[in-house]
């Protein structure tokens, strides 16, 4: 998932939910704990196991990965990721920009 995508669900409404036992891969590198406004949206992120929990009487918990399709599969936005040459990238924010007028729950992000 993108970092986007990643603090998107991070952000979302858990209730008394948490997570724990999973590791977490940033551009391919794992690290312990970070705080979520360090993650840049064009971050890839990979999560290897994961267990989340909606309460503190749930023992078996469900799978990160269960939770976060979950998750997805309940937005009403999507994630993309484009791949530019260098030479094209002005052009291509250009016909985003013209794309984004007036439009709600539309952001461009742009990754080095």
């Amino acid at each position: 998932m993108s970092g986007a995508e990643y603090k998107a669900w991070q952000s979302s409404e858990w209730g008394s939910a948490w997570w724990e036992e999973f590791e977490m891969l940033i551009n391919g590198v794992v690290v312990e704990d970070i705080a979520l406004d360090e993650v840049k949206d064009a971050d890839k992120i990979v999560i290897n196991g994961g267990v989340v929990f909606a309460d503190e009487n749930d023992r078996a918990g469900c799978s990160a990965t269960s939770h976060f399709n979950r998750w997805k599969k309940a937005q009403t936005t999507q994630f993309v990721s484009v791949q530019v040459s260098n030479d094209d990238v002005q052009a291509l924010q250009e016909l985003l920009t013209q794309f984004g007028q007036g439009r709600t729950n539309f952001k461009v992000t742009l990754g080095s």
